[in-house]
């Protein structure tokens, strides 16, 4: 009879060595490893008609960065990964003042605290 711990512990060292083989495939190849990723990179763009064109950008630039140069994780932008500018629209990329505050057309003419 497996015990349950014997199949945990070959699953990770199975998952450990295909990490290695893959490292070393990514140093080994990384023209191939960087072209596979503007491809899938186009693939994903075609497939979502566009609407996500800066998105897919930043991860295959992102994914390129830290695969096939070996930086650290930080986006494009600068930020760390992860994380999001909050002056940028997701959808299309455009940015706004975020210091800009204006009143809801339904709260026009009322002071601080005031409802109704």
């Amino acid at each position: 009879m497996v015990k349950f711990n014997d199949i945990v512990g070959k699953a990770g060292k199975a998952a450990s060595q295909a990490a290695g083989k893959a490292k070393q495939y990514i140093e080994d190849n990384p023209d191939k490893v960087s072209g596979g990723l503007d491809k899938v990179g186009g693939l994903v763009d075609k497939g979502t008609k566009g609407r996500f064109s800066r998105q897919i950008q930043q991860g295959r630039d992102l994914a390129k960065d830290k695969l096939v140069h070996g930086r650290s994780g930080t986006s494009p932008a600068g930020q760390p990964a992860g994380t999001t500018d909050p002056t940028v629209r997701p959808s299309t990329g455009e940015t706004f003042d975020t210091t800009t505050v204006r009143p809801e057309a339904d709260t026009t003419g009322r002071g601080p605290g005031q409802v109704g």
